[in-house]
């Protein structure tokens, strides 16, 4: 039964399909509902309402806002588009509203079920789904298909992952049941999820030998949470005999075992054929809806318009997923992002997402040259969809990404990034081999780029004794500088030609480990910068170098774990300490009124001013810097930048012909007795600022940062 406005619309089967004699006017109107407040009475007779309803968000109004005045309206998408058509080929049902509540999914969509469809086509339309179970045989053969129709575009990541595996590589033999050494080249899954606040059992040193002798997780099932319960019970039913998963194939007591796994993260999940991603709930008791009888709640809302008209409300999977607890955790962004296939629980179905294309449970989208869908919208990644093809630029979307999500444990800020930055590393080596491929969390490669990351919004330091010149120091989401630099070609030529500090990294003997640039990362053509009278950067005494950590440690009373996988070379750790010489310049700072941040800490958008107050750069500073207008704050000059780095204001009359006539330069405090300096902000400067420096003026002078 349909209200009177429902009615009126004259919907039939011949509406979601598209047609070349179509008269297209038909589709472009807007159709006005009425107020949400009458369509939710309605939705107790009328079915369409009911599937409104649920397509806006279901039976919790919108917070904050009378659904009385709030107004919908209901209007044609054109959704499908395969290679071999000009044209896309069906048409689903869109809500928009106005005013839009927040609460509202734009990406939801009404459809017709497959089965109603006049010629039998069933691509794009509404597939019915099991209630009580997911359907195992759908999983498989999407995996097939995959196989089939994707070949390399869903393949390894790695080109150097090697055909033998680790010798502390371990899975689970899901049918003898218990804890293996991989077979060599065996196919695996690997499981993804949260661990949350509840107790997860795990492997140790102790019940190692138990859980390796068959039955030996039969004996503990009951212990085991539901999310790896259910993942093992699905693993067997997909005849796929072994699966991967972090608690149980990890030794957890044993930092060794630990430190020669998580560097090779990128290599675990990238070598594995699947991973299960448990998207739903908060924590391992979560489970997998639909893998026991009776374990996912309602799924799919079916109603019938008609007699032989029934419309499905398909739900953006991809959107809940987004919004979920899973993604907000920085260990999963990197398992998600490093698999080739993954198997997606979220808001009660399963979808399989690969590097090439999104098929779920409730709409077929399976057809080898499908193009575009709805659900193929994703975030940045380094593979797939989502990538660029330049590691610098899938560098940048990555930390932008990893940075925006919560971490438990500050010790893990660089283990969790340590199978990404694997895979970019590699990309980026271009078959060279430098000491180190990262520092840090800064690439080697391109380390005069990676070091002027900036934060998004707002930022505050990291506890733990983190360098404050790198991303890992602080908490907030990270940028990178990319306006002018479009493409590798344009990177390399800024660091051949617009930067000249030599920066040396020592371990925590006070040995330098890696002197930047060099031949195994990038040259620089000439020598534009510094005069030949400007001492250069030179290797200081193990025992100066060790006299500068112990003072760094004094002002923050803790290092950095040296077990981190990205800090170890040769068995000893990357000492936190950067030293290098360039110019250093002094000026005054003004605030402005422009603000950026939801939340405190905000970042304030200040004016860099020299010795006669004339604006000359601009810089951003949490709000809870204490700035002090007659104070001479110290800048240390990193390179060459366009000058659309400095903020486009009118109080910045200076104008020039140079593309590059502006600076990169790093605000910094110094530590204690003066001996070791702390990154404070990035900002830029226009060059010929640093002979209008605030006294004590310009000088030449070697910097030690922590």
């Amino acid at each position: 039964m349909l209200c009177d406005i429902c009615e009126s619309l004259e919907l039939s089967r011949d509406n979601f399909i598209i047609k070349p004699n179509d008269n297209t006017a038909t589709f472009e109107q807007y159709h006005d509902l009425g107020p949400l407040q009458t369509i939710r009475k309605k939705s107790s007779h009328c079915t369409l309402c009911r599937l409104i309803v649920e397509a806006v968000g279901g039976s919790q109004p919108p917070p904050g806002q009378r659904e009385k005045d709030i107004r919908c309206q209901l209007y044609w998408q054109d959704d499908g588009f395969i290679c071999t058509e000009e044209e896309p080929i069906a048409r689903s049902l869109r809500i928009s509203a106005e005013p839009w509540p927040l609460s509202f999914n734009e990406f939801n969509r009404l459809t017709i079920l497959a089965d109603d469809v006049p010629d039998g086509q069933q691509l794009f339309f509404g597939r019915g789904i099991m209630e009580t179970r997911i359907d195992v045989k759908l999983v498989k053969k999407w995996m097939k298909l995959c196989q089939r129709w994707h070949g390399e575009g869903c393949q390894q990541l790695s080109t150097t992952l090697s055909l033998e595996f680790p010798s502390n590589f371990r899975v689970l033999d899901t049918w003898a049941r218990c804890v293996v050494q991989a077979p060599s080249a065996c196919r695996y899954l690997a499981l993804s999820y949260i661990w949350g606040a509840v107790e997860v059992f795990k492997l140790t040193t102790k019940n190692l030998d138990e859980l390796q002798a068959a039955g030996g997780l039969q004996k503990v099932w009951q212990n085991l949470p539901n999310t790896i319960r259910d993942a093992i019970t699905l693993t067997s039913s997909l005849s796929i005999r072994y699966i991967w998963i972090d608690s149980l194939c990890i030794v957890q007591d044993d930092d060794r075992d630990k430190m020669s796994l998580i560097p090779n993260m990128h290599l675990i999940y990238d070598r594995a054929f699947m991973t299960i991603i448990a998207g739903t709930g908060k924590d391992a008791e979560a489970g997998l809806p639909g893998v026991r009888t009776n374990s996912r709640a309602h799924a799919q809302t079916v109603e019938e318009i008609l007699p032989g008209l029934r419309l499905v409300c398909l739900k953006s999977l991809t959107d809940a997923l987004n919004q979920s607890i899973y993604e907000s955790r920085a260990w999963t962004y990197q398992e998600k992002c490093l698999s080739r296939r993954c198997l997606i629980f979220i808001n009660g179905q399963v979808m399989f997402q690969c590097r090439s294309a999104v098929w779920r449970e409730d709409v077929f989208l399976e057809h080898v040259d499908v193009e575009d869908s709805f659900e193929m919208l994703v975030k940045h990644s380094i593979s797939g969809r989502g990538a660029t093809g330049e590691p610098f630029s899938d560098y940048a979307g990555s930390l932008y990404e990893y940075s925006s999500r919560h971490l438990s444990y500050d010790s893990d800020i660089l283990n969790a990034f340590a199978g990404i930055s694997g895979v970019l590393t590699e990309r980026m080596s271009n078959e060279r081999t430098p000491e180190l491929n990262e520092v840090y969390g800064l690439p080697t490669y391109f380390f005069d780029w990676a070091i002027l990351w900036t934060p998004n919004k707002t930022a505050h330091r990291r506890s733990g004794g983190w360098p404050s010149w790198s991303w890992c120091g602080w908490i907030g989401t990270i940028a990178m500088f990319l306006s002018s630099l479009t493409n590798a070609s344009k990177l390399e030529d800024w660091l051949c030609n617009h930067t000249w500090i030599k920066w040396i990294i020592y371990d925590f003997k006070g040995q330098p480990l890696m002197h930047l640039p060099s031949n195994s990362t990038y040259q620089r053509e000439k020598t534009r910068f510094p005069p030949t009278n400007y001492p250069q950067t030179s290797p200081a005494p193990a025992t100066k170098v060790q006299a500068m950590i112990a003072s760094s440690t004094l002002n923050h009373g803790t290092l950095p774990p040296p077990s981190s996988p990205s800090l170890v070379s040769d068995g000893n750790g990357c000492a936190p300490l950067l030293h290098f010489t360039t110019l250093s310049t002094h000026f005054h700072l003004a605030p402005t009124e422009f603000l950026i941040g939801d939340a405190e800490p905000q970042f304030r958008s200040f004016k860099i001013r020299d010795a006669s107050r004339t604006p000359c750069g601009t810089i951003w500073l949490s709000t809870r810097w204490h700035y002090t207008l007659d104070k001479a704050y110290e800048f240390v000059i990193l390179s060459d930048a366009m000058r659309t780095r400095v903020v486009k204001s009118k109080f910045l009359p200076i104008e020039s012909e140079s593309r590059w006539d502006t600076y990169h330069v790093m605000m910094i405090n110094w530590l204690g007795n003066g001996d070791v300096a702390e990154r404070v902000a990035m900002g830029a400067v226009y060059r010929e600022a640093i002979n209008k420096a605030v006294e004590p003026g310009t000088e030449w002078k070697e910097i030690w940062l922590r």
